[in-house]
């Protein structure tokens, strides 16, 4: 159809509506033409990535509503957090996400990360770090650096 009105999937941006196995499907094709899958949605909601799905997001998804559409793994509850920086280290990502999980206990008011991102006022404030497990990197990118191996 898109070839006879002279278009392709190549660069477009799209949403899928579904999550089940055919919309899974559909996610693959997408990549496969070129197109860049940005939200699939079902009956619970949807979730949405700005920079695409791609194979391993999609495998992820899979994952997730194979464990009964539950974000548990072995009886602990995951949570996502996508960050984006030029220059943080383990430790800054695991304080941060130390800081959120006291917000949504209620032992730190929201207010506080504008407070810590005032640093004449507040020049250092430590916090207990998160937990590292089972905190993972799923990817990293570098731009404008060449990397040499010898």
């Amino acid at each position: 159809m898109l070839s006879e009105m002279n278009k392709e999937l190549k660069g477009l941006r799209c949403v899928v509506s579904g999550s089940g196995k055919i919309a899974m499907h559909v996610l693959e094709k997408l990549i496969a033409y070129g197109a860049l899958p940005v939200s699939v949605s079902d009956s619970k909601g949807y979730l949405v990535d700005e920079d695409g799905f791609d194979y391993m997001k999609i495998q992820f998804l899979r994952y997730i509503k194979a464990q009964q559409r539950s974000l548990r793994y072995g009886g602990i509850e995951l949570w996502v957090i996508k960050i984006r920086g030029s220059a943080f280290l383990w430790h800054h990502v695991r304080c941060m996400v130390a800081v959120l999980f006291m917000i949504g206990k209620g032992l730190e008011s929201p207010n506080v990360i504008d407070m810590l991102l005032d640093t004449t006022s507040i020049p250092r404030k430590q916090y207990t770090m998160a937990s590292d497990i089972p905190l993972v990197l799923q990817s990293c990118e570098f731009e404008d650096i060449k990397f040499i191996c010898s």
